[in-house]
C-alpha cells in the first residue's frame, strides 16, 4: 500500500513549489469559491487542501489536471502526496516542446559519448556486478537516470497546438 506523506511532509515540500491544485486554480483565472463550485468541495476545503493544511484527494486533482489539460500537475500531485512518488519520480520543470527534445537527444547522446552500453553489457555479462564494477554500475545508473528525466520531461512539456 502507498504511504501518504503526513501534512507537515506535504507541507514542508509544498514550500519549495505551489501545491498542484492551487497552481491549476490560478491557471484557471478562477478565485477559491468559483472553483471550489467547479469541484464540488467547500471553499473552506479547497483552501485548506491549497494551503498544504489537508491533503488533496487524488480524484479531485485528475479533475482539475484534466479541465485545465496539464498532467504535470498530476504528476506534481503525486511528488509533494506520496513519499514512493518523491523518491521514484524524476523532478520535471514546465518547459517547451524544443528544449524538452533537445534535452533528450542530449542524455541519449551522453549514453553513446560515455559507452554506456558497452559498459553495461561487460559488466552483466557474468550474471553479477561484483565490488570492482560497482562504481561503473553506478555511473552506468546516473547516466540512464538522465534519460529517464529527459523523457518524463518530453511527457510533460508544453506540446503547443493544443484545442
Amino acid at each position: 500500500m502507498t504511504e501518504e506523506y503526513t501534512n507537515k511532509g506535504q507541507k514542508d515540500r509544498a514550500e519549495k513549489a505551489q501545491l498542484p491544485i492551487k497552481k491549476g486554480r490560478e491557471m484557471t483565472g478562477l478565485t477559491q469559491e468559483a472553483m471550489a463550485e467547479v469541484l464540488g468541495v467547500d471553499v473552506r476545503t479547497l483552501r485548506r487542501y491549497e494551503s498544504g493544511e489537508v491533503p488533496t484527494p487524488d480524484a479531485i486533482l485528475v479533475d482539475l489536471a484534466e479541465r485545465v489539460k496539464s498532467p504535470l500537475l498530476v504528476h506534481e500531485h503525486y511528488k509533494t502526496k506520496y513519499r514512493i512518488a518523491d523518491d521514484l519520480m524524476p523532478s520535471v520543470e514546465e518547459m517547451e516542446l524544443t528544449q524538452a527534445v533537445v534535452r533528450l537527444l542530449n542524455a541519449l547522446a551522453d549514453l553513446e559519448r560515455n559507452q554506456v552500453a558497452s559498459k553495461l553489457l561487460a559488466m552483466s555479462s557474468d550474471g553479477m556486478i561484483d565490488m570492482t564494477e560497482e562504481p561503473h554500475y553506478t555511473f552506468v545508473l546516473s547516466k540512464l537516470e538522465g534519460v529517464r528525466k529527459a523523457v518524463e520531461q518530453l511527457r510533460y512539456c508544453d506540446k503547443g497546438g493544443r484545442k
